[in-house]
């Protein structure tokens, strides 16, 4: 898998840095994990830009930069990354924007993330009815 990520192979540097943030068979390294998730999620690979937007949001193996991390969730988002869609809604709702939290907890439900449809209907509960 090593070669491949060196070679520049998005999903496999994607894997190594899942490995390096879960201790899968290495020793856990957070800032190594930020380093193939970039490279991985330059590429364009959603799943990559999530999880690099994750650690961006939550200062893991990086500075904390909320920024950086709607940057990266919006882009894996508008490639229809479940999980990065529901942090996005998270996102918006701590920052009391009820119109994007819906949008995207909606488009979330409908890309099957676990906890969406909950969310959205706690929204319509508390927000629309």
């Amino acid at each position: 898998m090593l070669k491949a990520a060196d070679a520049n192979h998005a999903a496999a540097q994607n894997n190594i840095g899942l490995s390096y943030l879960h201790a899968l068979g290495v020793t856990k390294n957070e800032k190594t994990a930020f380093s193939w998730f970039d490279k991985a999620a330059k590429q364009g690979l959603p799943y990559a830009q999530s999880e690099l937007a994750m650690l961006y949001y939550e200062g893991r193996g990086v500075e904390k930069d909320t920024q950086k991390a709607y940057d990266w969730w919006l882009s894996a988002a508008k490639q229809e990354d479940e999980y990065a869609q529901f942090n996005l809604a998270s996102l918006f709702l701590d920052q009391g924007d009820i119109k994007q939290a819906y949008y995207w907890f909606n488009r979330a439900s409908n890309n099957n993330h676990p906890e969406a449809k909950v969310a959205l209907e706690k929204l319509r509960e508390k927000y629309v009815e």
